[in-house]
């Protein structure tokens, strides 16, 4: 699960999961020794006004979007340290999300049909101009008050390019891909 990742030693990590079920009830937990919040929207926002909520009460130098139905690899954090030592002053960091082998028809489908290419750019590109927030970290004094819109279907679609794109016209520098996160 997201919660199970490998932190580096020079890392200060708080987690904050938004969730979108009015009937759950907000909570705070260590996990691990890092802490983790749990924030229950009272209504549905949607995908891209929660992410907002998690932007606005998150504090640290990074945002680290994941989504819940990704099983992330455990060093994760370190291939995105790693890669932003090296490239300090990318707008943000896009790592792939692979997807399972197609196993029916439809599957099979998808597969063909290339929608998926943009969930693992990062591994034929270096730089690109957006990624998905299903793996992807900003720097968030590139963001400066840049959120997503409200224009996008609640259960997201084309929230994440719109947002990743006013990021590099405002900062003039596109996203460096990490492979390996």
């Amino acid at each position: 699960s997201m919660l199970r990742i490998n932190i580096p030693p020079d890392v200060e990590l708080h987690y904050y999961v938004i969730s979108d079920n009015h009937l759950l009830s907000s909570t705070s937990m260590i996990h691990e020794g890092y802490p983790v919040d749990l924030i229950v929207n009272l209504e549905n926002l949607g995908a891209p006004l929660s992410r907002n909520v998690g932007m606005d009460i998150g504090t640290g130098d990074y945002i680290f979007f994941i989504d819940d139905d990704v099983t992330p690899s455990p060093d994760i954090l370190y291939s995105y340290v790693s890669s932003i030592r090296e490239e300090p002053d990318a707008s943000g960091y896009v790592g792939p999300t692979k997807f399972p082998t197609p196993v029916n028809s439809f599957t099979k489908g998808i597969r063909a049909s290339d929608i998926l290419t943009f969930f693992d750019i990062s591994l034929t590109r270096k730089w690109v101009a957006w990624g998905t927030t299903s793996n992807l970290l900003i720097c968030r004094k590139k963001v400066d008050g840049i959120r997503f819109s409200s224009v996008f279907p609640k259960h997201g679609g084309g929230e994440d390019i719109d947002f990743c794109l006013r990021i590099i016209e405002k900062n003039d520098k596109w996203f460096k891909t990490v492979p390996d996160a």
